[in-house]
């Protein structure tokens, strides 16, 4: 489940996501959730050795993914 956290700079509440559900989110495997990470198509937030991840940072994946799979079927 999310765990809600508050910006200490703004002040603003938002979700966090462990990487399970991060993967069901983005109906990714984790390899794919890891590699993306790594050549920078998703950003997470690093705590301890796990990433976690803000519905912003989902919801940008997702956008990539989408345009990604619109642009090989283009072709």
């Amino acid at each position: 489940m999310a765990v809600e956290i508050t910006c200490d700079d703004c002040g603003n509440a938002t979700l966090l996501y462990n990487p399970v559900e991060a993967q069901e989110k983005l109906d990714r495997s984790e390899n794919t959730i890891n590699r993306h990470r790594r050549e920078g198509w998703l950003e997470g937030i690093q705590i301890g050795q796990a990433y976690y991840y803000t519905e912003r940072q989902i919801r940008e994946g997702i956008r990539l993914q989408e345009e990604r799979e619109a642009e090989r079927t283009s072709k």
